[in-house]
């Protein structure tokens, strides 16, 4: 992403804690939070925890007028991807 001229930041820092991954381009601004799964059964339960700690830590809060996604992604161990996002 940097190659392309795409401002990323990892583990962003904030007063409340720190996402993982932060991307800008243009007028658009991306957060990521991830999360590891060593097995299926915690896959559903990883998602809702990292959805809710972009909106209780507040990641999404700036100053920025840019256009704001936040994305949370579970990767699983065993498929060795990225298995489930919101």
């Amino acid at each position: 992403m940097i190659g392309a001229g795409i401002e990323v930041v990892v583990d962003k820092h904030t007063a409340l804690g720190r996402s993982n991954l932060d991307v800008e381009n243009g007028n658009r601004r991306w957060i990521f939070e991830f999360k590891f799964a060593k097995d299926e059964e915690e896959v559903g339960a990883l998602l809702e925890q990292a959805v809710e700690q972009v909106r209780s830590r507040r990641y999404s809060e700036s100053a920025s007028a840019k256009e704001l996604n936040r994305m949370a992604l579970v990767f699983d161990a065993a498929q060795r991807r990225f298995v489930a996002w919101q």
